[in-house]
């Protein structure tokens, strides 16, 4: 059961490249009677609006809160506090303790997610129809009413700290990261979601109450019901449970674009890093601009498929890796990006073969059979955007908060088909120009300087803070004698539980087939998932979705992956990837017991937690090479019902993974059961149909295939 980034670079990118496109046009059956039937909506008392989309087919309802209290809310010099804010609505109520939420919430079989944005964030839940007052209620103590619990925000302190040095020794999750600081200097876009190691040790649960005080606002937010409800009852429940909200809110939610600037090229020396992780960026168009849909039609034929003229450059081995572009459209604003990898000497000649690309492709400008086929993507391989209770809201709230036209669902296909080449290449000409891109090369400075400091004056920045020189590295606190006792003790109660440390050291190669369900922005996409492992390092992952097929193969340190999703290909894999493979291998319940045993291992107590109801002992695991993560042991039995860590390819959040109903298979209990989340929001549930160890597998499993699409880029 692993994959996390094997589907990130898959299913996942394939729905997150489109996600500021607001998405295209299912179809099905139930688009078909319109993509997104107009919600009713009122005003009530508290200046809240309400957005009611009544849907009668199934039982249920789903609530979604939005509230501009993101990152773009919080002071300069409190960074992070957005995150913290947001997670602790969990932590208790002036009503509620932590427990009882958890108690009421899994009474009612209903969920709850709390995500946090640049723009926004969305406080959301599930629940049958006969419970909306219920699960109304829920959401609105947790939203109005936090208390925020000092021990509770010392922990989501600390769970940060661990996630934020968790994403600075990931050389992809990094440079994003930086290249967001270096475009966006000191606007709040520039900021990290988890904040910096100077803000959070500053920030007090006093600081969370008054950023509430000041943010979390009625005139601020968008309440929306969709599913088995009336506009009347649902707007009469609405008055019931959100009348009591009141106040205004404080400061601007609404930061002006960042002023123009020079450009930088800035250096981040990381003697860590294997290769040189490249971005190139700048600001770009907002949302609402007339034309972001002829920008994002233009970007995909630049950088953003597999077909695109950067995939499709001729390449050069060893030098440039994983070529490709990007929009983020934000409010008031956007980030381009483009990215690669390369080895550290060659990363200057990257830096120069993007600029030029980009200068190519301003040149010549898209071409009608690539927009016939960026138009085909944009229409067709998203067809899931709209067919859930989740799907809609999120969409439409969204839409609603960037501006963006009333009727554009209803004439998405005819927006894109009236799209022209010269919209398209004016549209690229105003908003990416290669003399405006900020650089940034994150790798051994000793290497890469000489020659990039060629092309410009640069910027070197001191090494980042190591993880590996934090003690617990997942905490920011030390772990006493007796802390470490307790978790060694409790690791190994956890290994004999799940079959004994002889057996699961044994495991020579395991094979899993399963059903995968995604789920982004309240959408389902249904797949089929098969793995296979084996010692050391060999690994085939697939997962099919209906129209198309993805395919990894890891054999030590060599990576390949095949697609189907416009157009079969098989292409060697850059260093990052094959390190999120070799990842991957790791992650599967037998190795993460087994991370316990490795030399310099250090598991140290770190209390009583929660999972499903059930008390856990939670252990922090870390040491030298390893992934620091939060075990939540079942204080009964011990089984490893739950493991907490930084979210994999997702820039600063909280990856939570939940097993459950355990089966022994030849000795050793399995999970076959599992749901993955980010930052409390369910993203993944797989349930597994087979497993099987120690099959004797071949190693002509893990081949490496005969032709292999070369490196995207040239730098001859």
């Amino acid at each position: 059961m692993t994959g996390t980034k094997r589907i990130g670079l898959g299913m996942l990118a394939v729905g997150l490249a489109l996600a500021g496109l607001l998405g295209p046009r299912a179809r099905s059956s139930a688009a078909a009677a319109g993509l997104l039937p107009a919600p009713e909506v009122s005003t009530i008392e508290t200046r809240l609006r309400v957005a009611v989309f009544p849907d009668h087919r199934l039982p249920i309802i789903q609530i979604q809160l939005l509230v501009a209290a993101g990152i773009t809310s919080e002071p300069e010099a409190q960074s992070g506090i957005a995150y913290l804010t947001g997670q602790a609505l969990r932590a208790g109520s002036t009503s509620r303790s932590a427990a009882v939420f958890g108690a009421d919430l899994e009474r009612l079989g209903g969920s709850f997610n709390v995500n946090v944005g640049r723009d926004y964030v969305t406080v959301s839940g599930a629940f049958l129809a006969r419970d909306l007052d219920a699960g109304l209620e829920l959401i609105a103590d947790a939203a109005t009413n936090p208390v925020f619990p000092a021990a509770e925000v010392d922990r989501i302190k600390r769970q940060a700290a661990g996630a934020l040095l968790q994403g600075l020794q990931n050389p992809g999750t990094a440079t994003d990261e930086q290249i967001w600081s270096v475009v966006f200097g000191s606007h709040p876009y520039g900021r990290p979601l988890f904040g910096t190691l100077e803000s959070l040790p500053r920030i007090t649960a006093e600081d969370l109450r008054a950023f509430h005080r000041g943010h979390y606002r009625p005139d601020l937010a968008v309440l929306a019901i969709a599913g088995d409800v009336t506009p009347a009852r649902a707007l009469a429940a609405a008055r019931e449970w959100f009348g009591a909200w009141s106040g205004r809110a404080t400061g601007s939610a609404s930061p002006a674009a960042p002023a123009p600037r020079g450009v930088r090229i800035v250096l981040v020396d990381r003697p860590d890093f294997e290769r040189a992780e490249i971005r190139l960026g700048a600001p770009t168009a907002p949302r609402d601009a007339p034309d972001y849909l002829a920008l994002a039609l233009a970007n995909h034929c630049l950088g953003g498929a597999p077909w695109s003229r950067l995939a499709r450059a001729p390449a050069n081995p060893g030098s440039g890796y994983g070529a490709r572009s990007s929009v983020t459209p934000l409010l008031n604003t956007g980030l381009f990006e483009l990215a690669a990898s390369a080895a550290p000497e060659s990363a200057a000649a990257v830096v120069t073969r993007l600029r030029d690309s980009v200068a190519q492709f301003l040149a010549s400008p898209p071409t009608e059979d690539e927009m016939g086929r960026a138009k085909r993507y944009f229409r067709n391989v998203f067809p899931l955007q709209f067919e859930t209770l989740g799907g809609r809201t999120s969409q439409w709230l969204a839409a609603d908060r960037y501006g963006v036209p009333a009727d554009f669902f209803d004439r998405y296909d005819a927006r894109i088909g009236a799209v022209t080449l010269a919209e398209a290449a004016a549209a690229t000409r105003r908003w990416i120009a290669p003399a405006r891109l900020d650089v940034v090369v994150a790798g051994p400075a000793a290497r890469i300087k000489p020659s990039l400091e060629r092309l410009g004056p640069i910027e070197v920045l001191a090494p980042l803070p190591a993880l590996a020189a934090r003690p617990d590295a997942g905490g920011g606190i030390e772990s006493t004698p007796e802390q470490m006792r307790r978790g060694r003790e409790l690791f190994d109660l956890a290994l004999a539980a799940h079959g004994g440390a002889g057996r699961l050291q044994g495991i020579k190669d395991s094979a899993i087939e399963g059903d995968l369900v995604l789920v982004q922005g309240g959408n389902q996409v249904t797949g089929v998932l098969r793995q296979v492992r084996k010692e050391p390092y060999k690994m085939l992952f697939t997962t099919h979705f209906k129209q198309f097929e993805t395919s990894q193969t890891l054999d030590g340190r060599a990576a390949w992956s095949f697609t189907g999703i416009d157009t079969n290909q098989i292409a060697e894999a850059d260093s990052v990837r094959v390190m999120g493979l070799r990842a991957a291998y790791d992650s599967d319940p037998a190795h993460l017991l087994l991370a316990g045993l490795r030399p310099g291992a250090v598991p140290a107590y770190a209390g009583r937690g929660l999972n499903g109801g059930r008390e856990t002992d939670v252990v922090r695991l870390a040491g030298p090479g390893l992934e620091p993560r939060r075990y939540h042991l079942d204080a009964q039995t011990h089984r490893l019902v739950a493991i907490e860590e930084a979210a994999p390819a997702v820039v600063g959040r909280i990856s939570r993974r939940v097993f459950s109903d355990f089966k022994t298979v030849d000795g050793v209990l399995w999970p076959m059961s599992e749901e993955r989340q980010i930052d409390g929001a369910r993203v993944m549930m797989i349930t597994l149909r087979i497993v099987g160890l120690d099959r004797g597998i071949s190693d002509s499993l893990f081949a490496r295939p005969a032709r292999l699409k070369p490196p995207p880029l040239d730098l001859k």
